[in-house]
């Protein structure tokens, strides 16, 4: 594994925070505004590796036809990406090894990557702005997990979720990515199975939403030795479990608000 140099990338980090926001005046914007100003710049700028992400699909695909149609869905099946996955998965060519450390920093000084990388370095731009995120493991009906953040909104007590890749990948289901809750999840296919559906998973005995993916791992890929995150509790005594105050800010505004307030009620009943 890749140990980044940390002071190094803090400076990447402070780089890009200069552009998101520049010429703006911080002590203006609320945390729910820098929060949002940082997700639509990620969506803006970021690169989805499709390249990676088709050499994973290929190690746990049922057949590369499954992955072709769900290119095809998506309209990214032009011709040089089928034929680079029939190449590929014909010559075996799809089996090296993953370093999820070299992922996150390649994510931070170019802006490429897929879910994982790019969950984590949206967290370190939001930690960044004293905003508290983890990085959440679930499921989205593909053959392999899915990776988003969940963040902490301290004028209201309460999380919801943002999932910036689905947000550069669908341009037009941007607004259902950002600040959603555990019931409007369903919109982009999470939540409809648990995150240890997958068989073989990792993580196949929570039988739930998703799991959390704890910042000491995130801050050991970087080199960075920090313990503040603790002080928020979530990730207090080893815990992986989604807290029960996931409540998303748009629909307290208005939208469906008594399905939200049953939902937050019924303390995650499902297990989640």
């Amino acid at each position: 594994m890749k140990i980044g140099n940390w002071t190094h990338l803090r400076e990447k980090i402070k780089q890009d925070d200069s552009i998101i926001f520049q010429g703006v005046d911080k002590s203006t914007l609320s945390a729910y505004d820098k929060r949002k100003r940082i997700f639509d710049y990620l969506s803006d700028n970021a690169q989805y590796d499709y390249l990676l992400f088709i050499d994973i699909l290929l190690k746990v695909a049922k057949s590369v036809d499954d992955i072709e149609n769900y290119l095809r869905e998506n309209n990214v099946a032009n011709p040089n990406i089928i034929r680079y996955i029939y190449h590929r998965y014909n010559n075996k060519l799809f089996h090296r090894k993953r370093d999820p450390a070299e992922e996150l920093q390649t994510m931070i000084t170019n802006h490429t990557g897929v879910c994982n990388s790019i969950a984590q370095y949206y967290k370190l731009l939001l930690e960044h702005n004293g905003i508290y995120s983890v990085c959440v493991i679930c499921d989205n009906m593909l053959p392999k997990n899915h990776q988003i953040n969940l963040i902490y909104d301290d004028e209201t007590d309460t999380y919801s979720f943002d999932d910036v890749t689905t947000a550069i990948l669908s341009h037009d289901s941007r607004d259902k990515c950002f600040d959603y809750d555990l019931e409007s999840a369903k919109d982009i296919k999470q939540g409809i199975r648990t995150v240890g559906y997958l068989s073989g998973n990792t993580f196949k005995e929570f039988d739930a939403f998703g799991v959390i993916l704890r910042t000491e791992a995130i801050y050991y890929y970087l080199g960075r030795t920090d313990t503040s995150y603790l002080k928020y509790g979530l990730e207090k005594d080893g815990n992986f479990s989604l807290p029960n105050n996931i409540i998303s800010r748009k629909r307290r505004r208005g939208d469906d608000d008594e399905n939200t307030y049953r939902y937050k009620k019924s303390g995650q009943d499902r297990g989640l």
